[in-house]
């Protein structure tokens, strides 16, 4: 997808591009939300379901680094 596509959160979009952002699979990505939640990390993209089969969240780490948890949960296999 485009970085300036209108469905993209900032965090996808041209900073993406000019630096590092990281895909964590996860085997389940509701406990690692929670998990994650509850120490405080900085979620910049709640818990969503995607139309491709992904479930994730989005987190930022204290450098500014993206982090996308993700666990694939349905679709063609």
């Amino acid at each position: 997808m485009q970085p300036n596509h209108p469905t993209q959160i900032e965090i996808f979009q041209k900073k993406y591009f000019s630096g590092s952002f990281l895909t964590i699979e996860v085997s389940n990505v509701d406990e690692e939300y929670e998990r994650l939640k509850k120490l405080a990390c900085e979620i910049v993209l709640e818990i969503k379901d995607e139309i491709w089969g992904d479930r994730h969240f989005v987190i930022k780490d204290p450098n500014g680094l993206g982090i996308d948890l993700v666990t694939y949960s349905g679709g063609n296999e």
